[in-house]
């Protein structure tokens, strides 16, 4: 937290002062409130475990295979991304973190961290000749004081479990959208419903 303070308020150098003021608050917290920092490092020191290996913004390009049919089935994507952080464990499992600017998505339905960490999964695996099994994928975001940690799903089994489900789903809309089946599914944050609903009752008289 120290050496994180200081970097951090040697970056803000640089900013209006009432800025500054406002974003070393945020970060670094006050006699009041922790700061994103703290809770973020408290999250990653209750996680435990021994990281032999750290990939940052990791390029994901290329064909990975994808399961189909629970599993029954394979299909082949062309995918082409850039995933914020892989932490390799000593036993081989990994962490993979996509950072968010703004809010945490909703991981009841996203799947972007899902399809990250099951190409990280396949490009590591090929890469080191051995086993490595996706135990945490998560977001981080900055933007939200009140949620800055998203998980897929509990840590172990439960995500690896998890990464194939949704991994699967990921197939399954190309296929449906290759087959020309792509209806609309809005969505919108749950916190912000009440705001829209009265929104459409003014505008639109519903």
């Amino acid at each position: 937290l120290e050496l994180f303070a200081q970097l951090t308020r040697d970056a803000l150098s640089r900013m209006p002062e009432a800025d500054r003021a406002l974003e070393e608050i945020r970060l670094l917290g006050s006699i009041v409130a922790r700061g994103l920092a703290e809770r973020v490092f408290e999250l990653e020191a209750d996680a435990g475990g021994e990281i032999v290996d750290r990939h940052l913004e990791m390029t994901l390009e290329g064909p990975f295979s994808f399961p189909r049919l629970s599993g029954f089935d394979q299909r082949v994507v062309e995918i082409r991304g850039k995933a914020d952080r892989i932490d390799v464990f000593a036993n081989g499992d990994l962490r993979v973190v996509d950072y968010k600017l703004s809010r945490v998505p909703d991981v009841d339905s996203s799947v972007q961290i899902a399809v990250y960490a099951h190409a990280v999964q396949q490009a590591l695996e090929a890469r080191d000749g051995r086993p490595h099994r996706v135990t945490q994928a998560m977001y981080l975001a900055f933007g939200d004081e009140r949620q800055s940690e998203g998980r897929l799903a509990p840590a172990g089994e439960e995500t690896a479990a998890a990464v194939r489900a949704r991994a699967s789903d990921f197939a399954a809309a190309i296929d449906r959208i290759e087959a020309g089946e792509y209806p609309p599914v809005p969505k919108r944050p749950a916190d912000r419903s009440e705001e829209h609903t009265s929104e459409l009752q003014s505008r639109f008289g519903i």
